[in-house]
C-alpha cells in the first residue's frame, strides 16, 4: 500500500510522512497484513506435524513408505524455519538438505536398499533438528500467551517425538538389533515408542535391547520433560501475571502489541 504525501507530493509508501513521523494508519495495516500470515502458518504447520505422523504410522515398512513421508517432514522443516523467521543462510541449507533427504526416499524407493534407507531417516533427524530450536527461541522470547504461542509450542513437542521417530529409525538401519523384542521393521513401531518414551508412559511392551539405544532413550524423557516443565511452566506464569509482549527482532512496540 502507498500514500501520498499531501505536503510534498512524494509518494511514501513505507507509512513515514517527510517529516519522519509514522502514519499510524499505514503502519496499523502493515502490521496487520504481517502478523495474520504467521499466525496461520503455524496452524497450517501443526496440520502438517499431524499428517506427517499419521502418514508414518499407516504407511507400513514397505520400499515406498519412506518417500512417502519423507517430503511431508520436509515441508514442515522449511514451513517452521520460514514461519520463525529463520536466517537466510539456514534457510539455504535446509532447502538442500530437504531436496537431498527427498531425492535420496526416491532412490530408497526404486532400490529397496537398506543402508540408503538408515542416511534418509538420519537427514530427516538432521532437517528436524534445526525447527524445535527456531520456535521455541521465540517461545521464550515472548512474554505474552497468545494461541500462536499455544500452537507454536505444541508443534515443538511433536517435532521432538518426530526427531526421536527418525534416530531410532535410522541408529536400527545400521544396528537392527535396536529392540530387545527382536527386529522390528515397521516405522510405526518406533514413532510409537517415541512418543510413550517421551510422554513416560512406559507400556513396556518394547523396550532397548543394548547401550546406544537406552542411551538414547534417557535423552529423550528427559527431554520431554524438561520441554513440559520450562516451556509449559513460562506459558502458565505468562497467562497468571498478564505480561504485555517483549518486542521481537526488527520489531517495534506497536508491531508486537498487534502479533498473535
Amino acid at each position: 500500500m502507498t500514500v501520498d504525501d499531501s505536503g510534498t507530493g512524494h509518494d511514501t509508501g513505507n507509512g513515514v510522512g517527510s517529516d519522519g513521523t509514522r502514519r499510524p494508519f499505514v503502519g496499523g495495516l502493515r502490521r496487520l497484513r504481517r502478523s495474520k500470515p504467521r499466525s496461520e502458518r503455524y496452524f497450517f504447520l501443526l496440520g502438517l506435524l499431524l499428517i506427517d505422523v499419521c502418514v508414518i504410522g499407516l504407511a507400513g515398512s514397505g520400499r515406498w513408505a519412506t518417500f512417502f513421508y519423507a517430503p511431508i517432514t520436509a515441508a514442515s522443516l522449511l514451513l517452521a524455519l520460514r514461519t520463525s523467521e529463520a536466517r537466510r543462510t539456514t534457510m539455504r541449507i535446509a532447502w538442500v538438505a530437504a531436496v537431498v533427504a527427498v531425492v535420496a526416499s526416491a532412490g530408497v524407493a526404486i532400490t529397496g536398499s537398506s543402508h540408503l534407507t538408515g542416511y534418509v531417516y538420519f537427514m530427516l533427524f538432521a532437517l528436524l533438528l534445526m525447527s524445535p530450536l527456531a520456535i521455541g527461541r521465540r517461545i521464550l522470547m515472548s512474554r505474552q500467551v497468545t494461541l500462536r504461542l499455544l500452537i507454536a509450542a505444541i508443534c515443538v513437542y511433536l517435532m521432538i517425538g518426530l526427531l526421536f521417530t527418525f534416530v531410532y529409525l535410522g541408529v536400527d538401519g545400521v544396528h537392527p538389533d535396536f529392540f530387545a523384542q527382536g527386529v522390528q521393521k515397521d516405522p510405526s513401531i518406533y514413532l510409537y515408542f517415541s512418543f510413550i518414551t517421551m510422554t513416560t508412559v512406559g507400556f513396556g511392551d518394547f523396550t532397548p535391547g543394548y547401550s546406544v539405544p537406552r542411551v538414547l532413550v534417557v535423552f529423550e524423557a528427559m527431554l520431554g520433560q524438561v520441554f513440559l516443565v520450562t516451556a509449559v511452566a513460562r506459558l502458565v506464569s505468562l497467562y497468571s501475571s498478564g505480561g504485555s509482549p517483549a518486542p521481537e527482532p526488527g520489531q517495534g512496540v506497536d508491531d508486537v502489541e498487534n502479533d498473535g
